[in-house]
């Protein structure tokens, strides 16, 4: 995308948030994914389609002949560069990526998958785009600015990890995490509003692409939302990918355990979903078209249902791909008279879904989650109630305060100096829980000192701590 054909990343005025109904915004923009290119657009790329098929086939034969030990070396063909994702100096997701005509127009063919690069091309003009769209919002507040969340240097609303990311994820959630790092630190993790995994499996290899499925976690909402068109859940006793367990692995060590604690990763407030995209057809190699359309709908402010596409719909859906790809990623919309508008799409201000009401079911109770084989009990244990506790002295002074409840808690080896802060709240939380969880009797103290008088009950007057924390 050239700098002088790029518009402002806006609506039409006909789908304005404020006077447009987010369903009425969602529903036109999913069915214009699957909606037909213009005639003189869908030749056009049908001849590029044909040449850099025609091009591909002599690099191929030529770099084919001069692996031949002793054989005259034959000119390669170079492919023929036709568009580029933004650079770095233009975008906070942009990488400056390449795309020649082979990359775009390769997925034309219904019998052909999705090449990784263009895979990886597609997922950053939507993040792209959206943050362009939401930094030119107007602001609700006349007195403030809308925050930029798309030029470098600031922190984006939409991210994604490329389909590489299966490599570092084979290397342990530890060394995930000190990747991840890299990226963001913890407090620029919290203000995402998406994160997008693409998640390969399967070799790339000629005449085999593998599988791809997409794993978005949301900050802002705490969710995770494993999307795959294949049916795959995720999850390590599946079929599939085995790897949302290793999501959680790699966000417990990202986040770390230091305050404040609210933004640590805390089982108890993350809720998780499988199994919600539409589903492909069988032997058909239209993974990669439902995962760029999941992360549209989900990065667009859609509502996460297509319906099941098959057959023209789906060809109508790779011309679109290759389009954007071709023209280097989405346009605002264009006023102009007889515009065509193809390169636009709406989006809303919708939030991510509501995890309370759409089909998200918590980590700790998720069926077939094996989170007590993934996370240790002091990070299964993590209470909300200590979001607020600043420091390792104030949550000394809180069991001084309930000393019946936390016996020997001034103990050099449970809250000494050398202690970790961590370590002690780890202890506080594993007596909150049994005394949740267990029924008398079981040995608990009753006496304001500490000490439990010989008995292995708790008295009827004993209560839950005070009500002041800190």
């Amino acid at each position: 995308m050239s700098p002088g054909d790029e518009l402002p990343a806006r609506n039409s005025p006909s789908q304005d948030p404020k006077t447009t109904s987010t369903h009425s915004i969602s529903l036109q923009g999913r069915a214009k994914m699957f909606h037909p290119v213009p005639e003189t657009l869908f030749n056009h790329c049908r001849r590029q389609w044909s040449g850099s098929m025609a091009r591909f086939q002599k690099y191929r034969e030529a770099s084919d002949a001069n692996s031949i030990q002793g054989a005259v070396e034959i000119p390669v063909p170079a492919m023929k560069i036709v568009a580029r994702t933004p650079r770095s100096t233009e975008s906070n997701v942009g990488t400056g990526t390449n795309l020649s005509d082979y990359d775009v127009s390769f997925s034309m063919g219904s019998d052909t998958g999705v090449l990784k690069k263009s895979i990886d091309a597609m997922t950053e003009f939507i993040c792209d785009y959206a943050n362009r769209w939401h930094s030119n919002l107007p602001s609700s507040d006349p007195s403030r600015e809308t925050p930029n969340r798309h030029l470098p240097g600031t922190v984006p609303m939409f991210a994604y990890w490329s389909t590489h990311f299966h490599e570092v994820m084979e290397q342990g959630p530890k060394h995930a995490a000190a990747e991840l790092t890299k990226r963001f630190s913890r407090e620029e993790f919290w203000q995402l509003r998406y994160i997008f995994f693409l998640i390969q499996t399967g070799a790339e290899e000629r005449g085999h692409y593998g599988h791809v499925a997409v794993c978005a976690i949301s900050p802002e909402a705490k969710t995770i939302d494993y999307l795959c068109s294949a049916g795959d859940d995720g999850l390590v006793r599946g079929d599939g990918a085995k790897c949302v367990e290793n999501f959680l692995a790699m966000l417990t060590i990202y986040l770390g355990d230091e305050p404040p604690l609210s933004q640590r990763f805390n089982p108890c407030d993350w809720k998780l979903r499988t199994r919600r995209s539409e589903l492909q057809e069988v032997d058909k190699p239209d993974c990669a078209i439902f995962a760029i359309c999941n992360i549209m709908c989900l990065a667009f402010g859609w509502e996460l249902s297509y319906g099941a596409r098959r057959g023209h719909e789906m060809k109508n859906c790779r011309f679109r791909i290759c389009t954007t790809l071709h023209f280097g990623g989405f346009r605002g919309y264009n006023p102009g008279k007889g515009a065509a508008n193809t390169l636009y799409y709406p989006l809303t201000t919708l939030s991510p879904p509501n995890s309370l009401i759409d089909c998200f079911i918590a980590i700790r109770q998720f069926p077939g989650l094996m989170i007590e084989e993934t996370l240790a009990p002091d990070v299964r244990r993590r209470s909300p109630m200590y979001y607020g506790c600043p420091d390792k002295e104030t949550l000394y002074a809180h069991c001084d305060r309930n000393k019946r409840f936390y016996p020997y808690y001034d103990r050099i080896g449970i809250s000494g100096r050398l202690v970790p802060f961590a370590n002690f709240l780890a202890w506080v939380e594993r007596y909150d829980l049994a005394r949740e969880r267990d029924v008398a009797p079981y040995p608990r103290p009753y006496r304001p000192d500490g000490s439990n008088g010989s008995k292995r009950w708790i008295p009827p007057d004993a209560h839950w701590p005070t009500g002041r924390l800190w």
